[in-house]
């Protein structure tokens, strides 16, 4: 049962990084874009 809340704490923090990281290419890519 630990084990599988510390792995679903890793695994959230990872898809959350994940989603940072889509959203400065989102960003970077509009930026771009516009100059």
């Amino acid at each position: 049962m630990i084990y599988y809340f510390q792995f679903h704490a890793w695994n959230n923090r990872f898809s959350l990084s994940l989603t940072y990281f889509c959203l400065t290419l989102l960003f970077f890519d509009s930026y771009a874009s516009r100059c």
